[in-house]
């Protein structure tokens, strides 16, 4: 072969290599909520800037998102999709290989191809039964905080109910009797000592007084020293 052989070789050569893919890839897609495509990794395929944050890959319409890839033929290549938290997967159009896994509401497509293109197509939406398993529990323990909170005013809050004033037209008592009996209303307890002294009558008189609406039990007694306490009978 002579040299003008060698050089017409070498001329197909440098014309026919921009043409040859023999790239190779290991790219990561993370997608946000609103359609942002966070893409890193390593690949010297020159398209591809790294790292990249763009709207270029996806696509909405309605309650829809649509994620879409295509790149030419590399020689060996991995790739992996991060779906937005809380979106399902509603369709997947690829030839390349590929799995799904989910890890904390996300879900991952990964996949790999040798001599062949990278092309994916993903379809997803919003998972609304996260929201209305959240909506049931937030009501759920609203409505429970709201029963706990009134079951406490209940029982530790709720003001004792004041008994009724005893009918003072008692029957076959005198109004000694019922001026005792207005005192221990009001006083709730008084020691038959002060109640001596409050009424000013004789010691004789209050404790046959006092004996009398014991005995029609209007009252009752305490020992209490050298005295007695006196109350309403409950």
């Amino acid at each position: 072969m002579n040299f003008k052989n060698y050089i017409f070789i070498l001329l197909i050569f440098i014309l026919i290599l921009p043409n040859i893919h023999s790239e190779v890839a290991d790219l990561s897609f993370s997608i946000d909520n609103d359609g942002l495509v966070t893409v890193s990794g390593v690949t010297d395929y020159p398209s591809v800037l790294l790292p990249n944050d763009t709207y270029a890959y996806t696509t909405k319409n309605s309650q829809y998102w649509a994620f879409d890839i295509n790149y030419p033929v590399f020689n060996k290549f991995y790739f992996s999709v991060v779906l937005p938290k809380d979106y399902k997967i509603n369709a997947i159009i690829t030839s390349n290989k590929y799995l799904i896994s989910s890890n904390n509401d996300r879900i991952t497509v990964t996949g790999f191809g040798i001599n062949e293109s990278l092309n994916i197509k993903i379809n997803y939406f919003k998972d609304q039964t996260t929201n209305t398993s959240f909506n049931f529990w937030l009501y759920f323990s609203g409505i429970l905080l709201l029963l706990l909170v009134s079951i406490y005013f209940w029982l530790f809050l709720k003001k004792p109910k004041q008994k009724d004033k005893p009918n003072l037209t008692y029957k076959n008592i005198n109004q000694r009797q019922k001026n005792i009996l207005n005192i221990l209303i009001k006083e709730k307890t008084v020691s038959q000592n002060k109640l001596l002294k409050i009424l000013n009558i004789p010691k004789s008189s209050l404790s046959r007084n006092i004996s009398s609406l014991e005995s029609k039990g209007y009252i009752e007694r305490k020992k209490s020293g050298l005295t007695y306490i006196l109350k309403i009978k409950d």
